[in-house]
């Protein structure tokens, strides 16, 4: 919604960069770990930032690919396709 309002006159990267900052913040809080509690569940919190990215992903699609719906489709199915693949190996690495 906020990509949408008057703020950010429909420009999706603002909120994708934003989110994806907390999350930077958040990995490199619990990479140093020799924190206080209290820093490492702030941690905790902001590293989750990144769940919504795909929602301003999805929208920008239709706003970059206005008038083939087919490759718009394939598109949301392939980021969709790479973004669990990207899950699974990280996680398992990590």
């Amino acid at each position: 919604m906020l990509s949408d309002s008057p703020l950010l006159k429909g420009r999706r990267w603002p909120v994708i960069v934003c989110m994806q900052a907390g999350t930077l913040f958040g990995m490199i809080v619990l990479a140093a770990w020799n924190v206080p509690d209290n820093l490492k569940y702030v941690a905790y919190y902001f590293s989750y930032c990144c769940a919504g990215v795909p929602g301003p992903y999805y929208a920008w699609y239709s706003d970059l690919i206005p008038h083939d719906h087919e490759m718009r489709g394939f598109v949301i199915a392939a980021s969709s396709m790479f973004s669990y693949i990207m899950s699974i190996w990280f996680a398992i690495a990590v």
